[in-house]
Formats: C-alpha cells, sequence, structure tokens
C-alpha cells in the first residue's frame, strides 16, 4: 500500500498553519507521520521528510509542506486551522493576539469569505475601542472572539474525514452571529 499524501493535503495545510502560527507542537506532525509510515509499505518521501521535522523550524515545515502542494491553498484547511486556533486560545493568546494573528494569517492568505473578514475587522475595531475606552469592554470583545471562533470548533486533526461536512456548516452558523 502506498499512500498519497495529495489525499491528505487540506489536513497537511492546516497542520503547516497551526505550526507556523504557533498553535499546535510540530510533535502532533511527526505522531502522524509516523502513522501513515508504519501503516504504508511504501510511505512518500513526504511523510518521510515530516517524520524528521524534530529539528526543522516551523517555517521550514511549512515551506516543506506548501512547496510540496505547489502553494495551493483551500479553504477547507484554512477554516480547519481557525478551528485549532480556536481550541489554544486561552493558554497561548490575549484578544490583541488573537485578532493580530488572525490578520497575518488574512494577509497571506485568500480563501477566508467577506463575512469572515468583515467580521474579524469588526472584531479588530473592538479590541482599539475596548483598549482606548470603556465601550465595549474587553471582556465582552474576548467573548466575541471566543464566539467567532467556536464557529469551527468542530475541526480538529482527528477527524479528518469529516471536514468538508463541517465546513459546509460554517457559512450558515456565521450567518447566525450577531456583533
Amino acid at each position: 500500500m502506498t499512500t498519497d499524501p495529495k489525499l491528505y493535503k487540506e489536513l497537511l495545510e492546516a497542520y503547516s498553519y497551526a505550526i507556523l502560527y504557533g498553535v499546535i507542537d510540530k510533535s502532533e506532525l511527526i505522531v502522524w507521520a509516523d502513522k501513515i509510515i508504519a501503516a504504508d509499505t511504501v510511505p512518500d518521501d513526504l511523510v518521510i521528510d515530516l517524520a524528521l521535522i524534530e529539528n526543522k523550524a516551523p517555517f521550514e515545515i511549512s515551506s516543506l509542506i506548501s512547496n510540496y502542494f505547489s502553494n495551493e491553498r483551500s479553504q477547507l484547511a484554512v477554516r480547519a486551522f481557525m478551528g485549532l486556533f480556536g481550541k489554544g486560545l486561552n493558554i497561548r493568546f490575549t484578544p490583541g493576539e488573537i485578532i493580530f494573528t488572525l490578520y497575518k494569517f488574512i494577509d497571506l492568505n485568500d480563501q477566508l469569505t467577506s463575512r469572515e473578514e468583515a467580521i474579524i475587522a469588526n472584531l479588530e475595531t473592538d479590541i482599539d475601542l475596548a483598549m482606548n475606552s470603556s465601550y465595549p469592554a474587553l471582556d465582552q470583545v474576548e467573548k466575541q472572539i471566543k464566539d467567532f471562533l467556536s464557529v469551527y470548533k468542530d475541526f480538529n486533526t482527528d477527524n479528518f474525514d469529516q471536514w468538508q461536512r463541517i465546513n459546509d456548516s460554517i457559512d450558515q452558523q456565521l450567518e447566525t452571529l450577531k456583533f
């Protein structure tokens, strides 16, 4: 059996973003690659390379994956990253860092919808206002950020086979958000 990494393109792209932006540790990707190698009689070179990323910087890992897929980007992977990002909020990021990271991510990626970009822009404005005045309160903005990212909460690296179904429900969920 030979596993074609192209079957996992969106998963690997999401891993790439998550590692690059400090959302997950590269050890999670190494574990994934090791599982593929163990189940595959002739693993693809990319999978072997991913199993050996322990001493690589996040940018190198991201480049390895994006170069393999000719820098193609998918909305599915972007939204999965948003789900992974949302799960790491309480541990790693302040509200300002969240919005900064999302804006940096948007600058590098054209796969978010105009609704998603507008929500992020509104959240940035609300953070600026909360930091410089009393309205809206910062805890209110934090709740809005969590509510926004909760739309993507069902994405995780263990349910890749369900990602398309999850993705199909996102636009409807975004329309119900009230900010």
